[in-house]
């Protein structure tokens, strides 16, 4: 991923953009802006908050990506994220050909927490004990 390559996404106009932009502002702990749509409702918008946020300064988010610890995701991240993965618009082979950039980003999302991360959380917190 190179900056070049995130900021193309922030010009993006797909759904799969739009998914990866959401993604990435819960695993920056960026709130969504409240919107209201053309019928006067509400909603939460993570778009725009994530082009505002994320995707204007590339080179944070490269840094951002480069430092996180997949290993110790908080479960309030993961219990947000997780409904992502179920989508249709953000498996892999989908994204990979809408947008370079969200396809490169799709690949540092975890796909199966449950294994891994269980056994990260229990075995890394307890002390080694030499014999």
């Amino acid at each position: 991923l190179s900056p070049v390559c995130l900021g193309s996404l922030r010009r993006a106009a797909s759904i799969n953009a739009e998914y990866m932009g959401e993604v990435i502002c819960i695993y920056m702990g960026i709130k969504p802006e409240k919107k209201t749509d053309k019928e006067g409702k509400k909603f939460m918008d993570f778009w725009g908050a994530s082009k505002k946020h994320v995707l204007n300064d590339t080179g944070k988010l490269l840094r951002f990506l480069e430092s996180y610890d997949k290993d110790n995701i908080e479960k309030a991240v993961i219990k947000k994220v997780r409904p992502y993965l179920n989508k249709e618009n953000f498996q892999k082979d989908v994204v990979k050909g809408s947008s370079k950039a969200a396809f490169g980003l799709s690949l540092l999302v975890p796909r199966e927490w449950s294994p891994t991360t269980r056994v990260a959380k229990v075995v890394a917190p307890r002390p080694r004990t030499s014999a």
